[in-house]
């Protein structure tokens, strides 16, 4: 596969990392272990590829120490060139989003929080004709359910911290952006569109 993609022209991947944790991996139904997830993003990067190690931090196992030591471990240069972070977000039509099921609350589900960072409608459960969650919240930059271990202002540093010890792929995307624009801005020329 690795050849077939580079062959097409392919040198950058994007990768569902995740996280280092063997538990939390487990949670979100990897079939890898950390040890063999290392030894492939190792082989990718050696043959070339520069990969983008999309990584999830606020699962179940995390604690604000092994958030760092995933940290740590995405940025080496063997692991990841460039990373995404996103908080765990429980997403509509996904496990995590809570429901109503005849009547009964979705216990497995996440309970939502409100504008107020209290649970929505009091449960932490969508419902007709109640509360909507603030879905501008759901940028993964930021916990929208309750947790014991943040409040949503706290999950906020989390990510904050843990987003600055990592080499982000935005980062590249807004620097290309702007040196396009700046270039259209001194020269007059229209702003490239591929389509």
């Amino acid at each position: 596969m690795m050849d077939a993609f580079w062959g097409a022209g392919m040198r950058m991947l994007y990768l569902g990392v995740e996280s280092s944790s063997a538990e939390n991996l487990k949670l979100v139904n990897k079939r890898q272990d950390p040890d063999q997830m290392e030894k492939d993003l190792t082989r990718l990067n050696e043959y070339g590829y520069q990969v983008v190690a999309m990584t999830i931090i606020g699962l179940p196992y995390d604690t604000e120490d092994s958030i760092t030591d995933l940290a740590k471990w995405v940025t080496q240069k063997h692991i990841s060139r460039f990373q995404t972070a996103n908080l765990l977000t429980p997403l509509p039509a996904t496990v995590n989003w809570p429901t109503l099921a005849n009547g009964d609350e979705n216990l497995q589900g996440l309970k939502l929080l409100n504008r107020n960072g209290d649970l929505l409608n009091g449960t932490g459960i969508p419902k007709k004709g109640g509360e909507l969650p603030p879905y501008e919240w759901f940028t993964g930059r930021q916990f929208v359910f309750q947790d014991p271990r943040w409040t949503l202002e706290e999950s906020r540093g989390v990510y904050e911290r843990y987003t600055a010890r990592l080499h982000p792929i935005d980062k590249v995307y807004e620097r290309i952006f702007r040196s396009i624009r700046q270039r259209s801005e001194r020269t007059g020329e229209a702003v490239p569109v591929r389509v």
